[in-house]
């Protein structure tokens, strides 16, 4: 990816050996006590460092060298705005660096606030409701889970998807959406299954959504395509009804073009990963993993108890044997005979 396509204003702060050995409370005297904050900011803010420090965090390379779950172990919830502080100073921990360097961004690029971006309000609202504050929030965050942000939709996901482009980036496992492919095709003249059927370009979603663009993409791949997952009887019923009204069938098709590759038909394994993000579902499994550890943690108490239960009757036969020795030697076991 390119950075140099604009200018972007970034709060990254360069890291020398100097700065990566600074004693927590200097750093923090020195980035973190920002002039103008409330009274609660900083006895807040002091309050952390205590912590961090009494955890045996000494310096900022060890604090940037700490993984999220152990900062949430040592600052619990207040964890988040912990994180968020950091970074508007400039500074990024280690696994959030590695997550931007995944999507092959830099830390400066990755700091860069959104504020600074050109966003329309309605976008940049919606972000920043998620918390996502910074560019590389935005370039870490996965394609469709922008799309179940409240308020958000295809529209401005668009919106958005132009204007990463615009900066030579390109969203995480991003794909094309159903009003952008028919922008696209729209374009370069082609017609597509919608128009050739006259139906409504929603019935057709789900084979946009696949590649599946032309008439002689749909039926060059047979009656196969309603299988595909998300169809539903609704749109495999418009479809079928305008087919047979234009006399349209597999059976009598002749392929007129070269056949196009195979549509991306879903993968097993993500049409678990939408069956999932059914709320009730994922409530459920998240219950059943809870009683899961439960039992987990009881057999091992009870495995515990087992090893001392037979840790004392070792013993207690033992001594036992030791009693029974004594008073066959003549000892009643008190010293006397």
């Amino acid at each position: 990816m390119e950075e140099e396509k604009k200018e972007l204003v970034s709060t990254y702060v360069e890291l020398t050996d100097n700065l990566r050995k600074m004693p927590l409370y200097e750093f923090a005297n020195k980035f973190l006590y920002a002039k103008g904050k409330s009274i609660d900011y900083y006895e807040e803010l002091t309050e952390k460092i205590n912590e961090l420090i009494d955890s045996g965090i000494d310096t900022l390379d060890d604090l940037l060298n700490v993984n999220t779950n152990k900062l949430y172990q040592i600052l619990g919830y207040r964890a988040d705005s912990f994180k968020l502080t950091m970074m508007r100073a400039g500074f990024v921990f280690r696994d959030y660096h590695t997550k931007c360097e995944r999507v092959g961004i830099s830390d400066y690029i990755a700091l860069v606030p959104i504020q600074n971006l050109e966003l329309s309000n309605r976008v940049y609202n919606c972000l920043l409701r998620k918390g996502l504050c910074f560019l590389g929030d935005i370039l870490t965050y996965d394609y469709e889970d922008f799309l179940k942000i409240r308020n958000f939709g295809e529209e401005r996901l668009l919106e958005l998807k132009k204007y990463i482009h615009s900066l030579g980036f390109s969203l995480k496992g991003e794909k094309i959406e159903v009003k952008e492919a028919i922008e696209e095709c729209k374009k370069n003249n082609v017609i597509m299954v919608h128009e050739e059927l006259g139906i409504k370009a929603t019935m057709c979603s789900i084979l946009y959504r696949n590649g599946i663009y032309t008439l002689d993409d749909f039926l060059s791949y047979g009656p196969e395509v309603f299988n595909l997952v998300g169809m539903g009887d609704m749109r495999i019923e418009a479809i079928q009804d305008a087919m047979l009204e234009k006399g349209i069938s597999f059976s009598s098709y002749k392929v007129r073009s070269k056949k196009a590759p195979l549509p991306v038909m879903p993968s097993k394994e993500v049409v678990d990963e939408v069956r999932l993000a059914n709320p009730y579902v994922k409530k459920q499994l998240n219950t059943l993993n809870g009683l899961m550890h439960e039992v987990e943690k009881l057999l091992e108490e009870r495995r515990q108890l087992l090893v001392k239960e037979e840790k004392l009757n070792r013993m207690i036969s033992e001594k036992i044997n030791s009693i029974r020795l004594n008073i066959s030697n003549g000892d009643n076991g008190y010293g006397t005979k």
